[in-house]
Formats: structure tokens, sequence, C-alpha cells
């Protein structure tokens, strides 16, 4: 079952790429990070990998359509991690390293995105990382040390203390469930 969720949602990603990474805003979708093994995505999520698919590509069609009104020739490397909880709750952190985005641009992506109806998930969070470029690219954000982008609060959340599984344990720390 693992090799046929995990292709299911490659193929679903894979077809649409082209579409955004062909965007008129130059904002380029590089690859798709998840940060569960395949059991606990099919746990939370069930079985029918196009579910997590067809989220993931509405959430980058609105990155997208938020990059098209930025016109910055500064090229950013960047990674936008959602994490979706139970009860239809999302949120998003912006990783992007050494690279600037605008503000307002930061608060558009926020709030376009986690209005993006989310799939039903069961029993703990989900969260994936959208690696993109914009105008060409700027400095990297992930490398061999790290080659999944964490948000900055999630290794705050995550200092001093044992390092637990992500995005369960800083989950937990910075978005209780009491906390929606």
């Amino acid at each position: 079952m693992r090799c046929f969720a995990i292709a299911a949602l490659a193929a679903s990603m894979i077809v649409a790429l082209p579409a955004v990474a062909q965007s008129p805003s130059n904002f380029a979708v590089t690859s798709v990070s998840l940060y569960q093994p395949d059991s606990i995505l099919t746990a939370r999520l069930g079985r029918d990998a196009s579910v997590l698919a067809a989220y993931i590509n509405a959430v980058k069609e609105q990155a997208a359509e938020s990059f098209a009104s930025l016109s910055q020739s500064e090229g950013v490397t960047g990674a936008i991690v959602v994490a979706v909880k139970p009860l239809h709750h999302s949120r998003l952190w912006l990783v992007l390293g050494g690279n600037n985005l605008p503000a307002p641009l930061q608060g558009q992506l926020k709030s376009r995105i986690e209005s993006v109806p989310t799939p039903d998930v069961q029993d703990g969070p989900i969260a994936f990382a959208i690696n993109f470029t914009f105008v060409g690219g700027g400095q990297p954000v992930i490398n061999q040390e790290r080659p999944i982008p964490i948000p900055q609060e999630w290794l705050d959340a995550m200092k001093g203390s044992s390092p637990g599984i992500l995005p369960d344990a800083p989950l937990a720390m910075i978005w209780p469930d009491s906390v929606n």
C-alpha cells in the first residue's frame, strides 16, 4: 500500500506542477516535502492519496495567485509550510532563510492559504511544505544538514526538549488542540 499511496500522490502533484511553474508571476514550485511517513498519512487521511494531492494543489494555486500581484526583481527561495489539524483547522509558516518577502505578501499568503478548505484529518495533524522559487530563486533554505524546511517557530519550540516527531511535537507546543 505504501508504494501505491506515495506513487498516486506524486503522480497527482507532478501533473499539476507545470501549470504553477509556468505562472506569469515567476513563482515556481520546486518540490513538495511531506513531514510524515505514508503509514501516518494513511491513518490520518485515509487511503485515497488524491485527497491530499488536491489540497496541496489548491494551496499551490493560492500561492501562485498571491505572488502574481508582487512586482519584485529580487529572487527568493522559500517554503510554504502548512499544517492541518482535525476539525479543519490549518496554519501556515514561511521558511525564507536569508530571503525577504514583503510583509503584505506574507499576510496575503497566510490569509488565502488558511482559507482553503482542508481535507478531513483524524487523530493528529498532517504537514507539508511547498518549496518554491520566485524570480529565479535566492538563497537556499534547505541543505544536506536540514533537507526539509523547518519553521523557526518549530525549532524554537523544540529547544531544550527531546526532538520528538515532526510535526506532532512542535505543533503540540505551539498550537495545542485547545487553540484553533
